[in-house]
């Protein structure tokens, strides 16, 4: 390689691959989300005007790959062939680029056909390392590892979330209220806040929610917070002096473990 040639490639592939920025930016995307993906190394359909080949790679979704066969020995692949746009199905191996009309993933009529003297298929799993011996082509992910770290984390923060929506209002307590509400019309009646059927079977809204009664329902608390209902003292076997209306609030030491 001359001086002429060597600065010809540095130019190009700063300038149009965009290396080594390309692996900070788009490959590190891959990286994250798609470890499973291939590397590959193709030519224009025209040659440019320029005398020297314009090789260009990107990276190739695992999804779009139909099959392939890898070297057991070094990890290369023979030969790959995987969907394109437009209903295209491209064959790769160690002597030329193919590609062929495709549909339902079967080969039809030859579209292109480019010869290459590389000696070998121009394609590549991205990442190298296995997840283990008896998968060799299905690659580790940086996030393997921690993945059970990251599922105990998500519980955590879930359940923080959930916390947020309900700790921090008190819980009121009050007597069962004894509502008459009867629908003459539908035999609709109210048991408890909520409307049962002339069945017994209490009714759902479209939500799969309990339909509350139109008198009581929505009597409970003026506010945020949750409501129980006590049981009404039946007797004089059953005295009650509680308050008709009480608050329990929160465990605040539990509310301190969750935050620190």
């Amino acid at each position: 390689m001359n001086t002429e040639q060597r600065d010809d490639w540095e130019y190009y592939r700063q300038e149009v691959l965009h290396e080594p920025e390309i692996w900070s930016g788009k490959g590190w995307e891959f990286f994250k989300t798609e470890i499973n993906s291939v590397l590959i190394v193709d030519m224009p359909a025209e040659k440019n005007d320029s005398g020297y080949p314009t090789p260009y790679f990107y990276w190739l979704p695992i999804a779009d790959v139909i099959t392939y066969e890898v070297d057991a020995s070094t990890g290369l692949m023979k030969w790959i062939i995987f969907r394109q746009e437009g209903e295209r199905i491209a064959v790769i191996d160690d002597e030329r680029y193919r590609v062929f009309e495709g549909k339902n993933n079967n080969i039809g009529t030859l579209i292109i056909e480019n010869a290459h003297d590389l000696g070998y298929c121009p394609a590549r799993f991205f990442w190298n390392e296995s997840i283990n011996l008896a998968d060799p082509d299905i690659k580790i992910s940086p996030l393997t590892k921690e993945l059970e770290a990251l599922d105990w984390y998500l519980f955590f923060h879930i359940s923080k979330r959930h916390l947020d929506l309900y700790g921090s209002y008190p819980i009121y307590s009050g007597y069962e209220q004894n509502c008459d509400f009867v629908d003459d019309q539908s035999g609709d009646y109210c048991d408890g806040g909520f409307l049962k059927d002339k069945q017994g079977h209490y009714k759902l809204d479209m939500a799969g929610l309990l339909m509350r009664c139109p008198k009581c329902g929505d009597k409970h608390i003026a506010g945020a917070g949750s409501f129980v209902e006590i049981p009404i003292p039946d007797g004089e076997n059953q005295p009650d002096l509680r308050n008709p209306v009480q608050i329990l609030t929160v465990d605040r030491n539990s509310l301190d473990y969750n935050v620190s």
